[in-house]
């Protein structure tokens, strides 16, 4: 799923909705209570939202729910989202990107679930990862539901490695081997030019990981401090620096914007090797000519792994008229039942302990080549980092996210390896943004 947002104009449109918010939700004129909810539009999602609310619809005639997927022309579920709380016309139920749930939930935009869900024992909310859950918790009390579960793994095409006699990446793989073997995946043409790169990647999640890879904090343990310019960081980003410029075993921001995207780049052979969630295996299984594998993320020099967790959830508008109801459609949307569709797309693993060895799941008899795989996804949930739990939760998150990304991106567009510069000031722009919100705390 593509999490890019037009952060500037989401930092104004979260400062915007908080004055309108008191006006009430707008809701479409009907003979019966409307109940509206909305995601992300994708011909296959859509599809089972369809029938979702069809579902929905037959348990409960007395109302009219309406499904309402965001189209890519109205650019981000999130943009759109905050677009109508400002102007009190957003939905009832929402699909919610969790890097914005404490920029959300701070703006008490948010229904309280907790005397919904808490005690209802059929639903039993504690069976879900807390690494998932606890992302949509405040103050102890539950905001949102998570709709899904990704871990974030590492794709190879199997025929790039077996044309250089390359043994495939296996748990024993270090970062250190990750980059020896992207070197060597990496080709030129006679003019030097670049015609395959070992791996793509995005400089700014991913770098946020190897932080936590090689030990570094960029904040300290309650978030009231950035303290990204220590020697552990420093290492990670010149890691991710030397990977762009001095190997140039991945494009530069610059080439990478030139081509068809990650998934196309590797569909097409032009890179080997990049990182995606599982939800990219919907995709990647069309591909029938591609003969690919999957690998969790390398460990560091001290055999621990990271393994970035992602996930998105169910949120509802605390102005909703039909607040039970609202309640209800969420647990509905992320029961069992709810998330095992998604889980049997391929866009998800299951979010729950009951369901880790879920035979529909381990053993899907469609893809009997990705039973091992399956298992070693669930396991690695314990190693699970949540990079919406990175920032001080009290700070917009379009805000602080601004200041990391312009930072990163001049950092990774040029050659000159000024990373102490960098760490530097990204630290002092973000303590300076900290203080200025420490009173509104």
């Amino acid at each position: 799923m593509n999490r890019n947002v037009n952060l500037a104009a989401v930092v104004f449109m979260v400062l915007s909705f908080s004055m309108s918010f008191l006006s009430g939700c707008g809701k479409p004129k009907s003979s019966k209570p409307v109940l509206r909810y909305s995601s992300g539009s994708h011909i296959v999602y859509d599809q089972i939202r369809k029938q979702q609310s069809e579902s929905f619809q037959s348990k409960h005639p007395e109302i009219t729910v309406k499904f309402e997927p965001v189209p890519q022309a109205d650019g981000t579920i999130t943009n759109k989202l905050l677009t109508q709380m400002s102007g009190g016309t957003e939905p009832d139920v929402f699909y919610m990107d969790s890097n914005y749930f404490n920029t959300l939930v701070r703006k008490k935009v948010l229904l309280d679930l907790t005397p919904y869900i808490e005690n209802d024992k059929e639903f039993n909310a504690k069976d879900i990862y807390p690494k998932a859950q606890d992302c949509y918790k405040y103050n102890d009390k539950i905001y949102g539901v998570p709709g899904n579960l990704n871990v974030i793994v590492l794709f190879y095409n199997k025929k790039l490695f077996d044309k250089e006699g390359l043994k495939y990446p296996d748990s024993t793989w270090t970062w250190e081997k990750f980059m020896d073997v992207a070197k060597k995946l990496t080709k030129k043409d006679a003019s030097g030019n670049t015609t395959q790169y070992g791996v793509m990647i995005a400089e700014e999640p991913f770098s946020i990981v190897m932080c936590e890879v090689f030990g570094g904090k960029m904040f300290n343990a309650d978030k009231t401090k950035c303290t990204i310019n220590n020697q552990k960081c420093a290492q990670a980003f010149d890691f991710v620096h030397d990977m762009i410029h001095k190997y140039h075993v991945t494009p530069t921001p610059a080439e990478r914007e030139q081509t068809t995207g990650y998934a196309q780049a590797f569909f097409t052979e032009k890179v080997a090797m990049f990182f995606s969630g599982v939800w990219i295996r919907t995709e990647l299984r069309k591909q029938v000519n591609l003969h690919w594998g999957m690998a969790l993320a390398p460990k560091n020099s001290e055999g621990k792994r990271v393994v970035q967790i992602d996930h998105h959830g169910w949120a509802a508008s605390a102005r909703t008229k039909n607040p039970e109801l609202a309640a209800e459609l969420i647990k509905e949307l992320t029961s069992v039942e709810g998330v095992k569709r998604m889980v049997e797309l391929g866009d998800s693993i299951p979010d729950r302990k009951s369901q880790a060895g879920a035979d529909y799941f381990i053993n899907d008899p469609r893809y009997p080549q990705e039973a091992e795989m399956n298992k070693m996804f669930i396991g690695s949930i314990k190693d699970g980092f949540n990079i919406s739990q990175t920032w001080p939760p009290y700070i917009p998150y379009g805000e602080i996210y601004e200041i990391y990304k312009q930072g990163i991106r001049r950092y990774a567009l040029t050659d000159k390896k000024n990373t102490q510069e960098f760490l530097l000031t990204t630290e002092n722009q973000m303590n300076k943004l900290i203080d200025s919100y420490k009173n509104k705390k």
